[in-house]
């Protein structure tokens, strides 16, 4: 299981779609691509962090829902 989440993409996109963050499923940053558009944007830090907050959410997420599936719905302390 572990080596399929690695092998998962998992991307977020600021709203305005201008910076897009993709990690894997283990929450390794893969890319960033940030539009030319705002590349002097002072809040272009925080679009980033809040982008790839995001796509590190949906990595976690998903690894949650795969490890439900193979306890049966158990919750077991400190597996994740």
């Amino acid at each position: 299981m572990k080596e399929e989440m690695a092998r998962t993409e998992f991307s977020a996109s600021s709203p305005d779609q201008e910076v897009v963050v993709v990690v894997s499923g283990d929450f390794q940053v893969k890319s960033i691509k940030i539009a030319s558009s705002i590349a002097g944007n002072e809040n272009l830090g925080n679009i980033v962090t809040s982008t790839t907050n995001a796509a590190l959410m949906a990595a976690k997420s998903a690894m949650q829902s795969k490890m439900q599936e193979l306890t049966g719905g158990m919750n077991i302390p400190g597996l994740f």
